[in-house]
């Protein structure tokens, strides 16, 4: 998912992975997407454009478990050049 904010140049990216129901699983899904080339080599390409730029990783097992640390993930943050405290997720 990509939320794009023009008159700010912010863009969010958020991957989403259904790994193996397993507490290492969702670790080793989460480890492998963060060091992902592609990932890294879009994310450098956009700042080098001028964009302000976020990825986050969302891991969900297969029977909808996630891991407690990774809660925060689960919403955008307000978007703060609107100063309306909205995200284009909600």
């Amino acid at each position: 998912m990509v939320a794009v904010w023009q008159e700010s140049m912010e863009i969010n990216l958020l991957e989403l992975t259904v790994p193996n129901n397993t507490t290492d699983g969702l670790a080793q899904a989460r480890t492998r997407k963060q060091l992902k080339q592609e990932y890294l080599s879009l994310v450098g390409d956009l700042e080098g454009q001028g964009w302000k730029t976020s990825y986050n990783t969302i891991e969900i097992g297969s029977l909808g478990h996630f891991r407690v640390l990774m809660r925060g993930s689960l919403c955008l943050p307000p978007h703060s050049a609107s100063g309306k405290g909205t995200s284009p997720l909600s």
